[in-house]
């Protein structure tokens, strides 16, 4: 119920968006892009790009901090070439008639706070391997020793075992998982910053691959959302989901060890 709340509110201030830009009281609306003015470009701080009453406010509609970048670099980077020019045309041509869609797509967007960070760190952060956790021991430390613990914890429970086992057995736990704690917990608390944003993705990017384009556009970009292994970038972020919720995990008690 306060999911459906939350997007009947979104579809509400869309609408309400909606009704100013046409009516002439757009520039009432707080995202004027005044930080993307740049004195040293060609044409971007004379000609009202950016700005209170600017270009930028008028048709701005993003929801996501890639989309208003990508917004920016559209209006101070225009397309020169013919071809793709027409074919972003007929990508508009097809949306334009794709009201209830747009709209749910934006309400995606709209729903999820905390949009306006830069999501360039967690890009790095899939672009690294961290060879310290890809080694064999900890790896094997990591699974076995957990379950050894707890085996151990029965056993002693039914006094077949002395004590001093699966304290023993606790003890390495710890040590284990304690290994290199600090730089650990600070790669995991960069993903666990980033955690709406994952999911205001995965939300919009299922929106997108549900949906049957027709314009070459259109069908090119939805084209780029599955890679070389035919695995669609809905069904990786869901992953990434579950990864960013174990390690809000971490923080519960029975993960102490963390």
């Amino acid at each position: 119920m306060k999911q459906n709340n939350k997007y009947f509110h979104a579809l509400y201030e869309i609408n309400e968006y909606a009704i100013q830009r046409i009516s002439g009281n757009w520039k009432d609306f707080k995202d004027t892009g005044l930080e993307y003015i740049d004195d040293s470009h060609s044409f971007s701080s004379d000609l009202d790009i950016f700005g209170q009453g600017s270009l930028f406010q008028y048709i701005n509609t993003t929801t996501t901090y890639m989309g208003r970048e990508t917004l920016r670099k559209y209006l101070t980077e225009p397309c020169k070439n013919k071809e793709e020019i027409i074919k972003r045309q007929g990508a508009v041509d097809e949306l334009s008639g794709q009201l209830a869609w747009r709209q749910r797509f934006m309400a995606e967007g709209l729903i999820v706070p905390d949009k306006s960070q830069d999501n360039q760190p967690l890009y790095d952060f899939f672009e690294t391997r961290y060879e310290r956790y890809t080694k064999a021991w900890l790896i094997i430390g990591a699974r076995l020793i957990p379950a050894l613990s707890i085996g151990a914890i029965l056993l002693y429970y039914f006094g077949l075992i002395p004590y001093q086992v699966p304290l023993l057995l606790l003890a390495v736990e710890f040590l284990v998982f304690k290994f290199d704690s600090k730089e650990r917990s600070r790669i995991l608390n960069l993903v666990q910053k980033y955690e709406d944003s994952i999911k205001l993705y995965s939300k919009m990017l299922y929106q997108i691959e549900r949906k049957k384009f027709k314009s070459k556009y259109l069908l090119e970009l939805k084209d780029r959302l599955v890679n070389d292994d035919n695995l669609k970038a809905c069904d990786q972020i869901k992953e990434l989901e579950k990864i960013s919720d174990n390690i809000l995990n971490r923080k519960n008690s029975y993960f102490f060890t963390y």
